[in-house]
């Protein structure tokens, strides 16, 4: 229950298989860094995460993000960065992603598993530039795309977005 605010690089920044939880993280980054950077095999959970220069949530290699709230980050506004990005491997289930530059929620490698996310207001929902990801039951409202590249990604069924 920490509020980690106005850092010049990451807001939180951890090692091998840590644990983030309950924290309000806002206004990280302006040097480069990311509201919560998390190394692989991490668990970031119940977070509030808002208005960082770069990633709101960033997490490596088999990990999970689940049950943040994450809004208005990457106020520089680089197609690389999102609300929330993950690499390999990671579940990311359960987050309310809203108003994020460019991407909502960024699965930049192959193997993730994204469910269950209620996303809004961004120009890409899920944004998937690689193949070999998994996403269902995922909520999606106001984006240009919501989901990117389905045709070389797994669509797991009950994806609900407005046309």
């Amino acid at each position: 229950d920490n509020s980690v605010r106005s850092n010049l690089r990451d807001g939180i920044s951890t090692g091998e298989r840590s644990t983030i939880i309950g924290n309000t993280v806002t206004d990280n980054g302006e040097n480069g860094g990311d509201g919560i950077s998390a190394s692989d095999g991490s668990t970031v959970t119940s977070n509030t995460v808002a208005q960082n220069h770069n990633n709101g949530i960033r997490l490596r290699n088999g990990g999970t993000v689940a049950g943040n709230t994450v809004s208005a980050n990457n106020i520089r506004d680089s197609v690389e960065r999102a609300g929330i990005t993950v690499v390999y491997r990671n579940a990311v289930r359960g987050n309310t992603v809203t108003k994020n530059a460019q991407h909502n929620i960024r699965a930049t490698g192959s193997g993730n598993a994204i469910d269950e996310n209620v996303i809004s207001n961004s120009i890409n929902g899920i944004h998937m530039p690689d193949g070999g990801n998994f996403y269902s039951r995922n909520r999606a409202s106001n984006h240009t795309t919501h989901f990117t590249n389905p045709a070389v990604n797994i669509d797991g069924g009950d994806n609900l977005a407005p046309p």
